[in-house]
């Protein structure tokens, strides 16, 4: 994502045709022609990146991000296991939370969330258990759970959003439940033992570009997107319908082996570390051996406001960034912000504040606060 560096932005976006996404066999396939939307996006606070003094962030992941009922900000750092409070204004104003196995402490914290009564959510993939706190950042409960979570959502219903991945951004399950019971809403095949030529331990993974779910959640709603399709189910906890389908005539991407290979997941390698040895996988053994889906979804990333609307990040190639196209709550198309270069939002603090990660050029994870607006 980029980082604004002016106070105000204002992005106007072009009409015109999405590009036809080549299909084996096939030729060129025509897609859906983009409506402009006018955004105007104005920087609040930043918070992180190595100008910043108090807070030094790592690797931040969508959903170690979350927007309080008082306008707070909860950022989840996962190397320091502490959950940080940010004020309005972007001041630092608690930590909590710490690291170890007791009661309030965190041994693998993957992500966090607030429920609509203002409790704390903390996923802990290492006590495979979800930490509550109260807004003061007092601890409440933990409860138990039978697998290692990714992710974590509460609904104002009772509903509990579930997310389980192998590692990082490849979610492989997304389960809604109350009670303790749960339902799989979509899945993804697990990773299989992959064997590299120059390492005699090998790892589990799966092929580049396999599917992994995308999934939002709001207070009442739940976004997610089963396959490489582009068709994004938005269920609705409250009233408990059949859910919405937000859909374009967008096909999947197809992706050549030169793309594969220049995927940043692969770009510096892998080093196996087991007991005291190691070993270093180049990427064209890791490609080699792991392989790649020859086709992929173009959708990245999905985004829920407060006021309904669906945010969907989508790519023009398999790995060159894309378009935002915005949805209304029933599904129907609103129009596309078609610029890469703008901030996608992994949370919002209101239906006009949002929030976004990037990266300063140290590596480090900046979250950035907008406020935004629509052009008549």
């Amino acid at each position: 994502m980029h980082r604004l560096r002016c106070g105000t932005h204002r992005i106007l976006l072009a009409a015109g045709l999405v590009a036809g996404i080549p299909l084996p066999g096939f030729g060129q396939a025509p897609s859906e022609a983009d409506k402009p939307l006018t955004i105007t996006l104005s920087k609040r606070f930043e918070i992180g990146g190595e100008r910043d003094k108090g807070v030094s962030l790592g690797i931040i992941l969508p959903w170690m991000v979350a927007g309080t009922p008082q306008g707070k900000l909860l950022i989840l750092d996962p190397d320091d296991r502490q959950v940080l409070v940010i004020d309005s204004t972007g001041n630092l104003i608690q930590r909590f939370g710490k690291g170890g196995g007791g009661p309030g402490e965190f041994l693998i914290p993957t992500s966090l969330s607030v429920s609509p009564d203002g409790h704390i959510l903390v996923a802990d993939a290492g006590k495979r258990a979800i930490v509550r706190f109260d807004s003061t950042g007092r601890v409440l409960t933990e409860e138990r759970l039978n697998t290692r979570p990714i992710g974590i959502a509460e609904m104002a219903t009772g509903f509990t959003v579930l997310v389980e991945g192998s590692s990082g951004l490849s979610i492989d399950r997304v389960s809604l439940g109350s009670g303790g019971r749960w339902k799989v809403l979509a899945e993804t095949p697990p990773a299989r033992p992959i064997a590299y030529r120059n390492c005699p331990v090998g790892v589990p993974g799966r092929p580049l570009f396999s599917h992994s779910i995308r999934w939002a959640a709001s207070s009442s709603r739940l976004a997610f997107a089963p396959s490489i399709e582009y068709d994004v189910q938005v269920l609705d906890a409250a009233t408990r319908s059949a859910p919405v389908h937000a859909r374009r005539r967008i096909p999947p991407l197809t992706v050549t082996e030169s793309e594969a290979l220049a995927s940043q997941e692969i770009a510096q390698g892998l080093m196996i570390r087991w007991g005291t040895e190691q070993c270093f996988v180049p990427r064209a053994e890791l490609l080699r051996a792991r392989g790649f889906a020859r086709q992929r979804s173009p959708i990245v990333a999905l985004a829920l406001s407060p006021d309904g609307d669906l945010w969907v990040r989508r790519l023009h190639s398999a790995i060159s960034p894309g378009s935002t196209d915005i949805f209304s709550s029933a599904g129907v198309y609103r129009g596309t912000i078609d610029s890469p270069d703008i901030p996608f939002p992994v949370t919002f603090m209101s239906p006009t504040r949002m929030v976004s990660i990037s990266s300063d050029r140290s590596g480090l994870s900046l979250v950035t606060v907008y406020d935004i607006r629509f052009a008549p």
